[in-house]
């Protein structure tokens, strides 16, 4: 049986290029379903359904998908790409160093 091959190890501006552009696709599928939140046709009684005092329709609920999925997933995900994408040195030794006496406490 052959051995597998080692995979190509990338430059390390090309994996911080490849952060940065991760991050930005998120950022574009944010706004994409901010638009489509803005153009949701929503019933007058929202608040109603987002207080459970009726049962959501489909615009509630996509209303409801779109807010989570951005708000929970999506803009955390794309922070934290931002953030190890412009990481330094100096800066994670800073972060670590911080940790340390976190825990030391």
């Amino acid at each position: 049986m052959p051995e597998p091959e080692t995979p190509e190890r990338w430059p390390l501006a090309r994996c911080r290029e490849t952060l940065w552009e991760a991050a930005c696709q998120i950022l574009l599928v944010r706004e994409e379903l901010s638009s489509l939140r803005a153009a949701l046709p929503l019933p007058d009684d929202l608040d109603e359904r987002l207080e459970h005092l009726k049962p959501y329709d489909i615009p509630t609920d996509m209303l409801a998908a779109v807010e989570t999925v951005c708000q929970t997933l999506l803009a955390p995900a794309q922070a934290a790409l931002e953030k190890t994408a412009a990481a330094t040195e100096e800066q994670l030794a800073l972060e670590f160093e911080a940790e340390e006496r976190q825990w030391r406490r």
